[in-house]
């Protein structure tokens, strides 16, 4: 069963992941697709950062306008950059699902395993329908904000003279395509990354039960055994070992993936807590009830469940890891050999250090560090909107 289906199906469609077994003229078009997507994001990111530098400078609506969705466009093109640059980063980690000590062995495993297939398919749900909204309600209030005629719906310095109806139309068209695009993108990156972590709470999850597989197997051993010490201690031994290479191969894969994406994290956390900031200014110069207001609103909800999803997965991830040592000390350990209960004391030593998740080594994802940006994001709301 190959891991995240859902994820690399959406990857795929938004030119990021091109199938392995595609060869031939498949692969040709498919690079070109993914070209295509390249050239659309960050050329429309270089007019978005031209603009800014160029002319919206001199007027500071203008200027905290354009720079959320800059800002949002930099994000973008970090993710794309982190999937293509880690293509073979996450070949490995779809391979790694596929075999030991990952890979279901038994009913309950495959029971662990459906359960977090179904949360990846209805977060996949969620994601791709908040983000459909939010760019649909952005792009809505680009389209019907007053403008002066010719202008484009997201301000942008273009090299050449769009002031011709026709390329007026494919210039509006353009950006409408790459900020649709871009939406997605992000959604799937976050969907990814969210994905990765709950693959590791299943395998904590797996982790424990299958500890309880191992009590059980060492508790027939020594009935099986009684009368032969040695071939108790290398049963015991092979049993014991099997479980620690198990949970070091899970740290290991844990590290391996937070070290390949938690540079681009970073970038995601950084930029929507100055998108938020930014947002909120532009929103006090809009009257309520108009369009744009409405699409900034979707815009800045869809920012702050971006820095919330990602501190959410990763604060689970490091819960099951801390729960961990209390589910094998809530076990029957106490009833086998000596020296079996000496290695079930290093194991829960070993458990018994923490497992934390930052972005580029600097900030710690969890609830706490989105509840210490939250209450700000609702302060600076409130006082702009009503003061």
């Amino acid at each position: 069963m190959t891991v995240m289906t859902v994820t690399f199906t959406l990857l795929t469609i938004f030119g990021l992941w091109r199938p392995i077994h595609w060869r031939g003229y498949k692969s040709l078009f498919y690079n070109l697709y993914t070209g295509i997507v390249i050239f659309l994001c960050y050329s429309f990111t270089l007019s978005e950062f031209l603009d800014l530098l160029l002319i919206s400078n001199s007027d500071m609506d203008n200027f905290a306008n354009n720079a959320a969705v800059f800002l949002a466009m930099i994000a973008v093109c970090a993710k794309i950059a982190g999937i293509l640059l880690n293509r073979n980063t996450l070949f490995i980690i779809q391979q790694l699902f596929e075999n030991k000590p990952f890979k279901a062995e038994d009913d309950e495993d495959q029971k662990i395993q459906q359960q977090c297939d179904h949360l990846i398919r209805f977060t996949a749900l969620a994601f791709i329908s908040i983000h459909e909204i939010g760019g649909a309600a952005l792009s809505c209030s680009r389209i019907f904000a007053d403008r002066q005629p010719g202008e484009l719906p997201f301000r942008a310095w273009l090299p050449y003279n769009y002031s011709s109806i026709s390329v007026w139309y494919i210039s509006t068209v353009q950006q409408i395509i790459t900020v649709f695009i871009s939406g997605h993108i992000i959604a799937v990156f976050d969907l990814l990354y969210t994905g990765m972590m709950l693959l590791v709470c299943t395998q904590v999850k797996m982790l424990k039960h299958r500890f309880n597989v191992m009590l059980k197997d060492l508790e027939n051993a020594v009935k099986d055994t009684t009368s032969n010490p040695v071939k108790l201690k290398k049963i015991e031994q092979k049993l014991v070992a099997e479980w620690v290479k198990n949970h070091l191969a899970i740290l290991r894969l844990s590290d391996f993936m937070h070290c390949k994406f938690s540079k681009v994290v970073l970038i995601q956390y950084s930029v929507s807590a100055i998108i938020v900031c930014t947002t909120v200014y532009t929103m006090n110069n809009i009257p309520i009830a108009s369009v744009e207001f409405t699409g900034n609103l979707f815009y800045l909800f869809g920012e702050t469940f971006e820095v919330f999803i990602e501190c959410v997965s990763a604060n689970e991830a490091t819960l099951e890891f801390a729960d961990l040592n209390k589910a094998l000390y809530n076990t029957n350990w106490f009833t086998l050999s000596n020296s079996a209960r000496e290695s079930m004391i290093i194991i829960m030593s070993k458990a018994m250090k923490p497992v934390v998740f930052t972005c580029g080594y600097i900030i710690e994802l969890s609830l706490d560090s989105f509840k210490s940006v939250s209450p700000k994001i609702h302060v600076i709301f409130i006082y702009y909107i009503l003061y």
